[in-house]
C-alpha cells in the first residue's frame, strides 16, 4: 500500500483509490498492460500479441498518429515535421498495416515492404517522428526510450537485398547507413568512460571541426560505414545518390574527405 500511495503521488488520486480501489486497481491494471504491449512491439514477431493487449485496453488507450512511420525522408526530422501524407491511422490501425506489411515482406521477399517495415521501427525510435509509439520520454539532452536501430537495419537490409533496380537500391541503401550509425551513437554512448562528455560530438558544429572529423575518423574505424562505402562504391550514379550528397551533410563530408 505504501509503494500505491507513492505511485498516486498526491492527496486527491490517494483519495480515489481509499474510496473506490476497485476502480483505481483496474486503471493501474490498464497501464501496465499499455507498457507490456508497448515493450513487446519492439520484436516484429509478437506485434499480434501487442495488438491483442491493445484492442483490449479501454478506447481512450488508442490514439491518431501525427506522422505516417511508412514514410521516409533524408534528412531526420522528430519535433515540428509537416504531415508527408493524408494516411491516417490510429495506434492499432497502424498495427494491424504493420502486421500485414510483415507478412507480405516475409512471404514474397517485396523488397518494398521491407523498406516500409524498416521506416516503421526507424520513426518509431528516438530518432523519428513517431517515437511516441515506443516511448512514453523523449529527452532532447540524452538518447532515451527506445533508441535501437538493429531493427529498422535488418530490414533495410532484406529491402537492399531484394531491390528491384539501383535507384531502389541506392535509397535502401543510405537508410541502412543512416540505421548504422545510429547504432554506433547507441555504442559509443553505452561503452563511453563515466568521466567522457559525448554530447554534441557528433554534429556539425563550425566551432569544432577538429572533434567532428575525429567523429568521422572514430566511426569508420569501429566499421560503421559499411553502407556509406558501399553507396559510394555501387551507386555513385544514381540520381538517388547525387540527392542524398546534396541533403545530408554526414555523406557529403564522408564522400569528399574519406
Amino acid at each position: 500500500m505504501l509503494a500505491l500511495k507513492h505511485y498516486v503521488g498526491n492527496r486527491e488520486d490517494w483519495e480515489l483509490f481509499r474510496e473506490n480501489p476497485r476502480a483505481q486497481m483496474e486503471k493501474l491494471e490498464a497501464a501496465v498492460l499499455d507498457i507490456k504491449g508497448t515493450l513487446l512491439m519492439r520484436d516484429p514477431s509478437r506485434l499480434e500479441e501487442a495488438l491483442a493487449i491493445f484492442e483490449a485496453l479501454p478506447k481512450g488507450y488508442d490514439f491518431p498518429l501525427e506522422h505516417n512511420p511508412f514514410n521516409m525522408s533524408i534528412r531526420d526530422c522528430v519535433w515540428g515535421c509537416t504531415p508527408r501524407t493524408s494516411t491516417a491511422y490510429t495506434r492499432n490501425t497502424f498495427i494491424r498495416k504493420l502486421i500485414e506489411i510483415r507478412d507480405i515482406a516475409r512471404n514474397t521477399s517485396s523488397a518494398t515492404d521491407y523498406y516500409l517495415l524498416g521506416n516503421a521501427y526507424y520513426n518509431m525510435s528516438y530518432f523519428g517522428p513517431a517515437f511516441y509509439m515506443m516511448n512514453y520520454f523523449r529527452s532532447g539532452a540524452y538518447f532515451s526510450g527506445y533508441w535501437d536501430n538493429a531493427q529498422a537495419l535488418d530490414y533495410y537490409q532484406k529491402a537492399l537485398q531484394y531491390a528491384p533496380d539501383r535507384e531502389s537500391a541506392a535509397r535502401y541503401c543510405f537508410m541502412a547507413a543512416k540505421a548504422e550509425q545510429n547504432l554506433f551513437f547507441k555504442n559509443r554512448t553505452e561503452n563511453r568512460p563515466d568521466d567522457d562528455y559525448w554530447w554534441g560530438k557528433y554534429t556539425i558544429d563550425e566551432w569544432d571541426p577538429d572533434g567532428y572529423a575525429q567523429f568521422h575518423q572514430d566511426i569508420k574505424k569501429q566499421g560503421y560505414r559499411k553502407y556509406f562505402e558501399r553507396l559510394r562504391s555501387d551507386y555513385k550514379d544514381t540520381d538517388y545518390y547525387q540527392r542524398a550528397i546534396r541533403e545530408c551533410k554526414y555523406l557529403e563530408y564522408y564522400v569528399r574527405r574519406m
